[in-house]
Order: C-alpha cells, then sequence, then structure tokens
C-alpha cells in the first residue's frame, strides 16, 4: 500500500503506510528504501540515512539505497562518506545513476 501511493507521489499517506510496514517487519528492505526516498524529498537527510542504512543492513546489494546514502550524506556535507557509498553503489551496479 505504502509503495503504491509512493508511485502517486502522495508522500503523506505513503509515510504512514510505509512507517506501519517497517514497524511491523523492520527487515523490509524496500519500505526502508521507500522511506529514505521520502525523507530526502521532504530534506530530512539525518532521517533518510537511518533508514537507507536499515535498508542496505538487510539486504547489502541494494545499489539503490547506497546511492540514495550517498546523495544523504552529499546533502549533509560529508563529501567522504557521499563517496564511500557511490562507490559501492557503482560496484553493484555500474549503471546506477547514469
Amino acid at each position: 500500500m505504502g509503495n503504491a501511493y509512493y508511485l502517486k507521489k502522495d508522500n503523506l499517506n505513503a509515510l504512514k503506510y510505509l512507517q506501519k510496514a517497517v514497524t511491523i517487519s523492520p527487515n523490509n528492505p524496500k519500505a526502508n528504501y521507500l522511506l529514505g526516498n521520502i525523507s530526502m524529498e521532504i530534506k530530512k537527510y539525518d532521517i533518510a540515512v537511518l533508514v537507507y542504512k536499515q535498508a542496505v543492513l538487510y539486504n547489502p546489494y541494494y545499489a539503490e539505497a547506497y546511492l540514495g546514502l550517498s546523495n544523504a550524506y552529499q546533502f549533509l556535507g560529508d563529501m567522504t562518506k557521499s563517496q564511500q557509498y557511490r562507490r559501492r553503489a557503482n560496484e553493484l551496479n555500474p549503471n546506477i545513476g547514469k
């Protein structure tokens, strides 16, 4: 349900359902990833870092979540971590971000 609202750009409802999803199943990498995307859109970069990290904790091959981490750290001004996570995203998917 959260994914459907996310695709419709209804961040308020997406946030509600995705938060419920990670409460029920905190090891859901997709829900954490989407929460990270919404957090980025509303400029809550510190929250985005936390939920993207949850996504890669439960799926260490989630290239998109590593790219999300890279972007969040870039907005937070930590270019070292941003580059580190971008490299990991590119290792997993050389075409990511192109």
